[in-house]
Formats: C-alpha cells, structure tokens, sequence
C-alpha cells in the first residue's frame, strides 16, 4: 500500500483483504476498480465485525475508464475533506486503479485550501 497523495492509498487486492492493515492505515473506504471479468474476486471486504467496509466500487464496462475519473475523484474529496482516508485497489495495484489515481494526482483541485 502506497500513499500516493495524503489520505489516498493504491495497492493490490491483497492488501484490500487484509483488516489489520486496512486498520494500521486508518482506512475509512475502499474503492475497488473492477471489470467484468474482476468483479467475482475484487468485491468489497468485511471488517472485523462482518460489515461491509464502506466503499465505492468502480465497474468498469468495456474499457470505459473515462467516464468514472470525474465520479471517483468527487466521492475521494468527499471522504478526504471529511477527514477520511481512502484505499483504491484493483487486483495487482498497478492497472486500472493505478490509472484512476493518476487521474486524482493531476487533479490540482483534489487539495485546494
């Protein structure tokens, strides 16, 4: 799990699986990054407690990647500007959920005072 800007992590499905480290980064929401053919394995975790972890999957259809850049970034400034942490994850970390925190990165306004 790799902080990428302060409170927005990226890593692999692995970690997304993992209570204790979700916990020891005070994560508050898990975003998983999924396509059709992802989506039976990269579902969304429960705690320790068996709740779901709260969450905003993105589903991705047929390559269109595009259309959940402006959605995602909205829902990660809101759980950031409420003193959240978020954890986006697809299953190596480096594919597609790396793309959507590469959109969040080049998105200035994510940090604006």
């Amino acid at each position: 799990m790799q902080e990428v800007l302060p409170n927005v992590f990226l890593g692999p499905l692995q970690i997304a699986r993992s209570n204790s480290a979700l916990h020891a980064n005070r994560i508050t929401m898990l975003i998983p990054v999924r396509t059709p053919s992802t989506a039976r394995f990269l579902y969304v975790p429960k705690d320790d407690n068996g709740k779901l972890w709260s969450a905003f999957p993105v589903d991705i259809q047929h390559d269109q990647i595009m259309g959940w850049f402006h959605k995602t970034y909205l829902r990660v400034k809101e759980e950031v500007d409420r003193g959240g942490r978020v954890f986006v994850y697809c299953e190596n970390g480096n594919g597609l959920s790396a793309a959507i925190c590469v959109a969040l990165v080049m998105d200035s306004r994510l940090y604006l005072l």
